[in-house]
């Protein structure tokens, strides 16, 4: 049996890619295997490396790990081929097979059968042009996870029509694509079916769900459909546009009951002028408006955002106003990262493109008031509370659990810490705890007991 090493650089939606990969390779008969899964024992055959290219940051690590690969393939006695796949292939695969004549082969986005073509085929002969993208999703697709994580993550969409002068996204994803409700219901049953306590549905821009449908179909009715599911689970939502949030989809949030209170919503900034100049909707006065709507309308709601400091023309002023909006609205997490130009995007363009270190100076001023608030809000809301926790491991080093209530989300937010032997939970499993303390993004606690 052949073997295939998958390794995945980048966004959750590129995981969800991976595991469409894994489903086509082990379909035909191939073992696909992870970093963590592969012993090492057997032979490669074949290394695909699924990448980004979102910010130079991204492109950066996913051209170290082909180049990491590139060196493992020079080491061995029958060398696997190398494939490199996905958003940073999709734009700049002339570049790549140029600058790193290792690589067999190069295929875009959502070239899921290809790559297992290429594996089981004969050697492939000279590059041909990358494809426009189309991430367009008509049928079940199977779907292979690399792990044993209890949460998963269900892509209901992917592309962009939006035109955001900073993101190159569009270029690299094609337009909105909407992936049918019966297909989403279906997966995500599949999912729960194999052991999925928490899904995650995700989307380049997750509230323009089923626009391109033109027949009613929405994330309210897909949440809906979603909630109807049997089994004890999560869902929880990320990458919320904030343009199309209704009151509808914010009642479903509120009374599904699979749907946790969380919602994770990128601003990018609060500066109306600075959100102009990023194409973003509405201007400071709107976003206060809505962030209002929502927490009145959704009960416990924990908000995660994201901001890009320094954008071109950004002065000390609209960082100020930065500031001042996270001072006020005391959001639970928040992510930052400085601004960088992509090429193509029109912001790269724009006058008045702050110095790096200054974008420095002011993402670390962002980033230690919000470790403030952070820590601020935890204990107001969560110290002496009890709380559902989803159960992920036992740390041995750390001598307890770790697991994460409905206000963490996986890989990117804080962890709940149980004091408890090994044998007192169960990994995968949902349990109660009682909060004993808390810091800007952990928690501690210990099981509640029903005697």
């Amino acid at each position: 049996m052949k073997h295939v090493m998958l390794v995945t650089r980048g966004c959750d939606k590129n995981t969800v890619d991976t595991e469409i990969i894994a489903g086509a390779l082990a379909k035909r008969g191939l073992r696909p295997v992870s970093p963590v899964t592969w012993d090492g024992s057997s032979p490669l055959d074949a290394v695909v490396v699924n990448t980004c290219g979102f910010i130079d940051s991204a492109k950066q690590q996913s051209i170290d790990t082909i180049l990491e690969w590139a060196e493992f393939k020079g080491g061995q006695a029958t060398p696997p081929m190398l494939i490199v796949a996905g958003c940073l292939a999709q734009r700049h695969s002339e570049d790549l097979e140029r600058e790193i004549p290792e690589i067999d082969a190069v295929v875009g986005v959502g070239a899921w059968d290809e790559i297992a073509q290429l594996v089981t085929g004969p050697a492939p002969g000279p590059a041909s042009p990358i494809p426009e993208p189309d991430m367009r999703i008509d049928t079940r697709l199977p779907r292979l996870p690399l792990d044993g994580e209890p949460h998963r993550f269900l892509k209901i969409s992917d592309g962009c029509n939006q035109r955001c002068t900073f993101c190159s996204i569009p270029s690299m994803k094609g337009r909105h694509r909407s992936v049918p409700v019966e297909i989403l219901v279906e997966e995500a049953r599949g999912l729960i079916a194999s052991g999925a306590r928490e899904i995650n549905l995700i989307a380049q821009d997750l509230t323009n769900y089923g626009a391109d449908f033109r027949d009613g179909t929405s994330l309210a009715g897909l949440l809906r459909a979603l909630d109807g599911l049997e089994g004890d689970h999560w869902l929880r939502l990320f990458y919320a546009y904030p343009a199309r949030i209704d009151d509808r989809l914010i009642e479903t949030i509120a009374t599904a009951r699979h749907t946790v209170p969380y919602l994770d919503m990128p601003l990018q900034h609060a500066s109306t002028p600075v959100l102009r100049a990023m194409r973003r909707p509405g201007g400071q006065l709107e976003v206060e408006s809505l962030l209002a709507r929502l927490r009145a309308g959704i009960p416990g709601l924990v908000l995660r955002t994201t901001f890009i400091v320094g954008f071109p023309g950004e002065t000390p002023r609209d960082f100020e106003t930065l500031l001042a909006f996270l001072e006020a609205q005391r959001f639970e997490r928040v992510g930052a990262f400085v601004y960088q130009p992509q090429d193509g995007t029109p912001s790269a363009a724009m006058p008045g493109h702050v110095p790096d270190a200054e974008k420095q100076e002011r993402l670390d001023a962002l980033m230690t008031l919000q470790a403030r608030i952070a820590a601020e809000r935890q204990a107001e809301r969560f110290r002496g509370q009890r709380l559902r926790v989803l159960v992920e491991e036992f740390d041995e080093e750390a001598g307890h659990w770790r697991a994460r209530s409905f206000a963490d989300a996986p890989e990117i937010d804080g962890v709940t810490w149980i004091d408890a032997p090994r044998g007192a939970l169960r990994r995968g499993e949902f349990a109660e705890v009682e909060v004993v303390d808390t810091d800007p993004y952990d928690m501690r606690a210990v099981p509640v007991r029903h005697d």
